[in-house]
């Protein structure tokens, strides 16, 4: 490593792509040009810029006491396949706990893709939800894939842990939860409620039985061709592009 980069700097980095040491130290890695933008704009706890090249290469500014190191060393940091120009490691966000009812939100039940959850919440973004509610069991929002696959939204969308059950009877009675489902009702005959809830499964089992039997309706995007299922991030995609059709500025 470099003599600006002390060998203990060096091992916290490369340690930041398991949980386990990113609760521990409270910090989580940004890679890549944009990414590493966004957590400057967003003033999201920068703690180190890890950098290869010169710094008139970048068209922002980096910190004073942004590091460079060259491209190896920078290749010996990276999580990715293909090592980006700049790096960052970062304060995870104050953990957050208010919900807001004034907007239209997505509930993950164990999704365990990190690609879709970064998808899922670069979708939020894009449709102007601001929070989305994650079970316990879903992968970490810090995980790296989740981190890249976000493309900075994460600065933007609250993403927040809780149980799900919970989360649930403390909405206010009368409230709708939509679930989604293969054999629900098509998503272009349901009458959405303004600010709606709806809740995806994992991957793999769909949403759990105890959380379904909460399910106010069952939901669902009508099928024209072949295919066995739908993405659980294009199904989200989808839905929520039918939400903002419905309520356009809500």
């Amino acid at each position: 490593m470099s003599e600006k980069l002390s060998n203990s700097a060096a091992k916290l980095i490369k340690s930041l792509q398991q949980k386990k040491y990113r609760d521990l130290n409270g910090l989580f890695l940004v890679e890549g040009v944009k990414l590493t933008e966004e957590a400057l704009r967003h003033n999201q706890g920068v703690e180190k810029v890890i950098y290869s090249g010169d710094k008139s290469d970048f068209h922002f500014p980096l910190p004073e006491n942004a590091i460079s190191v060259s491209p190896r060393e920078l290749e010996i940091l990276s999580g990715l396949k293909t090592p980006n120009r700049i790096l960052a490691v970062c304060r995870k966000f104050s953990e957050e706990t208010h919900i807001t009812r004034l907007s239209p939100t997505l509930v993950l039940d164990g999704v365990a893709d990190p690609g879709n959850l970064g998808t899922i919440i670069r979708l939020c973004d894009w449709f102007g939800f601001s929070q989305l509610i994650c079970s316990n069991e879903s992968v970490d929002v810090y995980n790296p894939k989740v981190v890249q696959a976000s493309m900075g939204s994460l600065f933007r969308v609250k993403v927040i842990y809780t149980d799900l059950q919970e989360f649930i009877d403390g909405l206010p009675e009368g409230k709708k939860i939509y679930g989604a489902d293969m054999h629900g009702t098509s998503i272009y005959d349901v009458d959405f409620e303004i600010h709606p809830v709806v809740v995806f499964g994992s991957e793999s089992h769909g949403i759990n039985e105890k959380l379904k039997a909460l399910m106010s309706e069952k939901i669902s995007i009508p099928q024209t061709g072949g295919g066995e299922s739908l993405n659980v991030a294009v199904s989200a995609a989808i839905i929520s592009s039918e939400i903002r059709r419905r309520f356009p500025t809500k």
